[in-house]
């Protein structure tokens, strides 16, 4: 994997994280759109993640926003950060 596509998904992470934290709900979309993007670039266990982790921040938007950054969320970055830094 390109080490500019992991700075990316990395930096995706944290502005969504943020944003989720923030309850700035309007730019979500476009972040976990850029993640989709960046899918094609990555191995299956890494999109697998990626998917995981934006089905997890869907869930929020859609059901539950007042929570914003639930520990299922938390998890699922986690495990998509860990999984970016063994792959490099």
């Amino acid at each position: 994997m390109k080490k500019d596509t992991a700075y990316q998904v990395a930096d995706l992470i944290r502005t969504t994280l943020e944003d989720l934290h923030e309850g700035k709900k309007k730019s979500l979309p476009g972040h976990l759109n850029q993640m989709r993007a960046l899918c094609k670039d990555l191995n299956k266990r890494l999109a697998n993640d990626i998917q995981d982790f934006i089905t997890q921040v869907q869930f929020q938007m859609d059901y539950d926003f007042e929570h914003l950054v639930t520990e299922e969320i938390r998890k699922a970055a986690d495990r998509l950060v860990k999984d970016l830094r063994s792959s490099n």
